[in-house]
């Protein structure tokens, strides 16, 4: 599934359908690796 794809099923932009991704893929991380998921720049 696309971005593109994500966005047209939920009447929403590609770009808010990559932050949501972006976003789950980080709280998912965390709760899959624990503290070392956590990147600090």
């Amino acid at each position: 599934m696309t971005y593109d794809s994500i966005a047209e099923v939920y009447g929403y932009g590609e770009r808010t359908a990559r932050r949501w991704i972006t976003e789950l893929t980080t709280i998912l991380s965390i709760y899959l690796f624990g503290a070392d998921a956590i990147v600090l720049d």
